[in-house]
């Protein structure tokens, strides 16, 4: 089991993660090293592009490059798979998990570009944590683009205090 998926992990071109693994901040950056050669471009000029995607689109039909990560959970929101985009939180409900999210490699000048919200990714709900030899904050992840209504910009979410967190607290 673990000799086959780290097998995948070293050799596909994508890979199904769960957030657990990447909760180390290397693991972003040594998928776009891997997939460097299959852009052709300098390692400086690329990055990820965001999509949230249903569970059905991946049982489907797994996409040809790129991180599928399932496991993140909203604070401070929820996600419509109607329109695909952030939500406000249902009555009473603090969390809401994010369908599987689809790390897309590419040249970020390249990225397509629409209303969206940088969302911070940590670790817990603490959302604090002691500063590493990076300069980062130990609980702190990365920032992912998520689509937002044109009616609502991102400072609407900003002051929700919208975050995906890699697990809950209970």
């Amino acid at each position: 089991g673990r000799v086959l998926f780290l097998d995948k992990l070293r050799y596909s071109s994508h890979c199904f993660l769960d957030i657990r693994l990447l909760l180390h901040p290397v693991l972003p950056d040594g998928r776009l090293t891997k997939l460097r050669p299959q852009i052709q471009d300098t390692i400086d000029l690329l990055g990820f592009q965001f999509e949230v995607v249903d569970v059905q689109e991946c049982e489907a039909e797994l996409p040809d490059n790129g991180v599928l990560v399932n496991g993140l959970f909203l604070e401070g929101c929820r996600w419509s798979s109607k329109d695909k985009v952030l939500a406000e939180s249902l009555s009473k409900i603090l969390y809401s998990k994010l369908p599987i999210l689809w790390l897309k490699p590419g040249r970020r000048d390249e990225f397509v570009a629409g209303s969206t919200y940088t969302c911070p990714v940590y670790k817990t709900s603490a959302r604090r944590g002691t500063l590493s030899t990076t300069g980062h904050s130990t609980n702190y992840v990365m920032s992912v683009q998520l689509p937002i209504p044109e009616t609502k910009p991102a400072i609407h979410w900003i002051n929700r205090g919208v975050a995906l967190l890699c697990q809950l607290d209970d």
